[in-house]
């Protein structure tokens, strides 16, 4: 659980808590957990290195659809030195995507979390476009002229 949890009351937000469970693990024990096919994405959102970095390892050995890093491209390449320094392969780490997000100018944290969102509904695994011809018409009623 997220530093900023301990000893703040869930109160406020129990109805989304009581449709989301949220894991008391650690952000890598976390992704091992839950991370684990081709339909998952993970997000390192903390800023804090001892934890996304953790985290980011094991995204990486999983078989992840989409692994990204809140940080500017500063923090990204010393992050870069630091998962090298553990012995994660540079071409493993050019897998995360940093900084996470379709670059739309963002400065709030809703407009953050909207250029997330996006980025991720552009990289979601689809099933291929259908063709014209296998796409069904809509029925038209025809109108009778009077």
């Amino acid at each position: 659980m997220s530093r900023r949890w301990k000893g703040r009351s869930r109160a406020p937000f129990r109805s989304a808590f009581d449709i989301v469970p949220l894991p008391d693990l650690l952000p890598d024990d976390a992704v091992k957990a839950h991370a684990r096919d081709v339909r998952s994405a993970v997000l390192a959102l903390t800023h804090e290195p001892t934890l996304d970095d953790l985290a980011l390892e094991q995204a990486l050995a999983a078989d992840c659809f989409h692994i990204g890093a809140l940080g500017s491209r500063r923090s990204h390449d010393k992050r870069r030195a630091r998962l090298v320094a553990q012995g994660v392969r540079p071409e493993a780490i050019d897998r995360i995507s940093a900084p996470v997000g379709l670059d739309i100018g963002s400065r709030t944290a809703a407009e953050i979390g909207l250029s997330i969102v996006a980025e991720l509904v552009v990289v979601s695994p689809r099933p291929p476009p259908a063709t014209a011809s296998s796409v069904p018409r809509p029925v038209r009623s025809r109108r009778s002229s009077r």
